[in-house]
């Protein structure tokens, strides 16, 4: 069962992550 959570938990902090990249990327382009 924990294991599942842990892959959420990877998930959500993949998805921040990418979301983090964007702004990082969005950013310097204007």
């Amino acid at each position: 069962p924990w294991q599942r959570k842990r892959d959420g938990r990877v998930l959500a902090a993949a998805w921040l992550g990418t979301t983090r990249l964007i702004d990082n990327v969005e950013i310097p382009s204007t």
